[in-house]
Formats: structure tokens, C-alpha cells, sequence
């Protein structure tokens, strides 16, 4: 008889209103807490391991010829220690307001982060576009375990 697997989907929104260039900043980050939906209990006893499946990141006030974007998530604050490394995608403008742009990215990436170590369920989402410049609406990251 197979063996049956259960995957528990999980997402974590952040809203923001930080302004992207085209470079990487530390004032330009959405922090993702895992955690939120797992149950107490389990959250504080043990390491965090996941898989994160996708990202998606709304930009808006898209000025400056900005049609790309691109994505850096680290298991630190300072951005030093890479979860998903720089990631690049053509922004999907909105169809009723062109300074709108929206990018998913599909990850596929296992995350572990001990108790003990930095973020242990906290991920920090970076993002810079090609031109112009930019406004970080909204990120989401969806995980399972």
C-alpha cells in the first residue's frame, strides 16, 4: 500500500512602504515571521524547517522605465546569510493601472533555522528593480511543511 503524504500549506502577508531602487537596501525589507499559524507550543519547542514554495511581491508608483525585479530572501536582517539567492522577473503591470507591477517566483526551497540561530522562522524579503524606481506594497510568502 503507498505511503500517503500530507503536506500543511502555510503564507505569510507583509504590507509595507518602502521606497526600491536599484540596489539592495537594509531599509528596504519585508520581515516574515513563519511562525504566525503554527501553534504556540510547537513554534517555541523546537528548530524551524520548511519548504518555502513561492513568493510574490506587489510594487506599486513603478516610475523611471522599472520593468524588472528582483528578490533576495536571507535568514538575517543584515541580508548576509542567503535562503534565496538574487532572483530576477519581468514585473506584470496591472491591467487597469500601469504603475502597478506584480512578480511571483517560485522557490522550492528547504529552510532550517535552529532555535539557537539567526531568524529561526523569521525570513527577510529584499527586492531592487532594473530602472527607475519603486514602492514595496506587498510581499507574501507561502510555505509547507
Amino acid at each position: 500500500m503507498p505511503t500517503r503524504i500530507t503536506h500543511f500549506l502555510h503564507n505569510s502577508p507583509v504590507a509595507g512602504t518602502q521606497a526600491v531602487g536599484t540596489g539592495f537596501a537594509l531599509a528596504c525589507v519585508h520581515a516574515h515571521d513563519l511562525h504566525n499559524g503554527v501553534a504556540p507550543l510547537i513554534a517555541a519547542k523546537r528548530n524551524f524547517f520548511g519548504i518555502i514554495d513561492s513568493v510574490q511581491i506587489v510594487l506599486d508608483t513603478l516610475a523611471g522605465g522599472a520593468s524588472k525585479v528582483t528578490i533576495r530572501v536571507t535568514e538575517d536582517a543584515a541580508g548576509d546569510i542567503i535562503a534565496i539567492p538574487d532572483t530576477e522577473a519581468t514585473l506584470a503591470t496591472g491591467l487597469s493601472t500601469a504603475t502597478i507591477g506584480c512578480a511571483v517566483f517560485k522557490a522550492q526551497t528547504v529552510v532550517r533555522q535552529d532555535l539557537a540561530g539567526p531568524g529561526n522562522g523569521t525570513l527577510y524579503l529584499f527586492v531592487k528593480v532594473d530602472a527607475g524606481s519603486a514602492r514595496f506594497l506587498g510581499s507574501e510568502i507561502f510555505w509547507k511543511e
